[in-house]
Order: C-alpha cells, then structure tokens, then sequence
C-alpha cells in the first residue's frame, strides 16, 4: 500500500540522515542522544515544565525527568523551580546547547543539501512539491 510505503520511507530517510551526521561527528556538535528531542522543544520554549514537556512528546514524566538529568549534567540544560510553585521545574537551555544545537542544524542542512544536488532536478522539484504538501496537511491538524 503506497502510504505504509511512503511511512516506512520518511522513517527510513531519517534514519539514513542521523547516520550520516553521525558519521560526520555534526560539525563538532557532538552525538546523538535520545535527549536530542527533549532539548530541541526546551530550546523552542524556554521554560517549559517537565510536565508540559512530557505531554508534547509523548514520554512518561519519569523518562523526561532521567533525560533532563542527562542534559544538565553535560551542561546542555539548568533547571529552575517555577516562581509560583516551587514543585515544578522549569527547564532552560544553557548557551552551551544553543550553540551544539545550531552546530547540528548547520550539519543537519549541509547533510540534507549535499544528498538532494545529488538528485535529478526533476526528482528534487518532486521531493519540495510532496513535502510541502505533507507539511501543508499536518500544518491543518496543529489546531
């Protein structure tokens, strides 16, 4: 069936691009880790409660709270207890994390850049016409 097909592929393409940052150490950013997520949305949204962090990525309070350790103990992430209610932690990114998150970004674009010259224009054209359409349809859902 074409969308299990087109599923397993943008799996598959993710897959093939972490392994080839990897490959490349990401411009000196550092490696991978299963807490990269967590600290893309803590950089988005400066504060963010490991509770709230939890809900938008869909993880156990206890998994968030293990990879925000991880992350404050490279340096990558301070927390600080909320004003109002000094239970809930608010999650900060440090400079450090800004700068091995652009340094990943700037990988990631080059990785992605390098592969796609490596299309037909044509296939390239097609490639941005689908995404965007894919985008444009999730986009609708985000309400």
């Amino acid at each position: 069936m074409q969308d299990e097909e087109i599923a397993e592929l943008i799996a598959e393409v993710g897959r093939l691009l972490r392994a080839r940052l990897l490959a490349k150490r990401a411009g000196g950013a550092g490696t991978w880790s299963p807490a990269f997520p967590l600290l893309l949305k803590v950089t988005a949204e400066p504060g963010i409660s490991t509770s709230e962090l939890s809900r938008r990525l869909g993880l156990a309070k206890s998994r968030v709270s293990v990879l925000a350790r991880e992350l404050e103990a490279r340096g990558l992430l301070r927390r600080e207890p909320h004003p109002e209610d000094r239970r809930v932690a608010r999650l900060f990114p440090t400079p450090l994390a800004r700068r091995r998150l652009e340094a990943w970004r700037r990988a990631y674009r080059a990785t992605i850049s390098a592969e796609v010259r490596r299309l037909s224009p044509e296939d390239a054209e097609g490639l941005l016409r689908g995404l965007r359409a894919l985008r444009s349809v999730l986009r609708q859902d985000r309400t």
